[in-house]
């Protein structure tokens, strides 16, 4: 539990309210790479279906998406740890193979990677939520789908991919599950049309950059989908990554090698 703590504390802004930060101490947070706003954190709790988008660096399409990746694995590992929801359903065509380094952390209990694992999968994943939304769970679980953009354009997979998209604007929410999508873009032409109200109203945007094409930035973008203390909408605003969110870093943290968060 006091692993947990310590996260939940460094991501959440400073108040001068005591609760459960009275249980362990805060860490040092480097001035270098301030928590602007606790926004991570609530972003991380925040049920709202999760799209990151990966800048496109170096123009190579496949950068773009490794760059995302990096950032759904730290938040995906996160939430597994601190907020008790695992990882039930990862759906990548490459999940096993060329992105199996940036995945194997995660555990998902169920790995969709052929086209006709992908295409009941997503079957699967709209009539679970509708019988989860019925059972009212007391306990979270997440998905994760990659490349929802490529998903839609194979015969076997477009209309389920379809229905998947616009069900999972609401129901994913209702059904306890937090959802994680990664892709390039996010139009009407790489999700679904006529969705824009709801993509703005219903989930959340973040943007990742890479400077040389390969390489993370620290920097990322609120494109939209989280709102300030006093409840205004952000839009396209600049915010930073801490320097521990790291995959490896945070796994470790849980398993016997905790994070220096003054290093």
């Amino acid at each position: 539990e006091i692993e947990k703590l310590q996260i939940k504390n460094y991501l959440k802004p400073f108040t001068n309210q005591t609760s459960d930060k009275q249980l362990v101490k805060l860490p040092y947070r480097s001035p270098q790479i301030p928590l602007e706003d606790g926004w991570l954190y609530d972003l991380i709790k925040n049920a709202k279906p999760l799209w990151l988008i990966g800048s496109q660096g170096s123009g190579k399409t496949n950068t773009a998406g490794a760059i995302a990746k990096r950032c759904c694995k730290q938040i995906a590992l996160i939430r597994k740890y601190c907020f008790d929801a695992a990882i039930y359903q990862l759906i990548d065509r490459h999940a096993t193979g060329e992105n199996w380094e940036v995945w194997k952390l995660l555990d998902a209990t169920l790995k969709a990677e052929s086209e006709e694992e992908i295409g009941q999968y997503l079957e699967d994943a709209t009539d679970r939520w509708l019988q989860r939304i019925k059972e009212k769970p007391s306990t979270k679980q997440q998905i994760i789908i990659d490349e929802f953009t490529n998903l839609k354009k194979i015969d076997s997979c477009k209309e389920a991919a379809m229905k998947f998209f616009s069900m999972h604007l609401t129901d994913t929410r209702k059904a306890k599950e937090y959802f994680i999508g990664v892709n390039h873009y996010f139009t009407n032409e790489s999700t679904v049309e006529g969705t824009f109200e709801a993509r703005k109203s219903g989930t959340i945007q973040l943007k990742k950059f890479s400077a040389n094409g390969e390489t993370p930035l620290p920097r990322v973008q609120i494109v939209h989908g989280l709102v300030d203390e006093n409840g205004n909408e952000l839009s396209e605003v600049e915010r930073t990554l801490p320097n521990w969110l790291e995959a490896n870093k945070i796994y470790g943290h849980f398993n016997g090698n905790p994070i220096n968060f003054e290093g």
